[in-house]
């Protein structure tokens, strides 16, 4: 009858889900991305709510329910990706996603609190925070570059971040809710 609302997934001590985190700047050539990412319709949610697909993955598209499902992708212009019907139980569709961005999914059956995200980047450098606000991007270069943030309702930040050898640096950033700039903790070293 009424599912959660994954808009805002903010755990007891204050830390924020469903965040991108993609690092800038990272000079490629990178690895091609093997596996197929999964979008499913799981009781009448999409699962995962947001993810990221690295550009040429391929996108497999399930139905874990015994309703019928569509998987509608707008992408910031509203225009649409692709939009595949899902009418059978335990049945998937694959799209393989050319275009770099952010594309909103909708269930255009009448389940209107369906949505995710699915942000395709061309570079390995990118995560989601998990339900507690965390987040770990692995193997990034030495190197001075941008932190992007991005959350469905409280849009795009963006900070400096410099990665040294050897360490691991650790970012906090602060998000205001009342459209105030956020601030960013200096990063701190840590040996691994």
């Amino acid at each position: 009858e009424s599912k959660p609302s994954e808009d805002f997934v903010v755990s007891r001590n204050r830390g924020l889900g469903n965040v991108v985190v993609t690092v800038e700047g990272v000079v490629g050539p990178f690895p091609e991305a093997r596996e197929s990412a999964v979008l499913d319709n799981l009781d009448c949610v999409f699962v995962p709510h947001v993810q990221i697909v690295r550009l040429g993955q391929v996108l497999e598209i399930r139905n874990s329910d015994r309703v019928i499902h569509t998987a509608h992708a707008y992408d910031e212009a509203k225009r649409t990706l692709f939009n595949v019907a899902l009418p059978v139980y335990k049945r998937s569709v694959r799209r393989t996603l050319m275009r770099p961005g952010r594309y909103r999914i909708a269930c255009d059956v009448g389940h209107t609190w369906m949505t995710a995200y699915v942000v395709v980047v061309d570079h390995p450098y990118a995560a989601v925070t998990d339900a507690s606000g965390a987040f770990r991007i692995a193997g990034v270069p030495p190197g001075t570059y941008r932190l992007r943030f991005w959350h469905e309702r409280l849009g795009v930040r963006e900070e400096p971040v410099v990665i040294r050898s050897g360490g691991e640096t650790i970012v906090n950033l602060a998000w205001r809710t009342d459209g105030s700039r956020p601030w960013l903790t200096n990063p701190e070293e840590r040996a691994p």
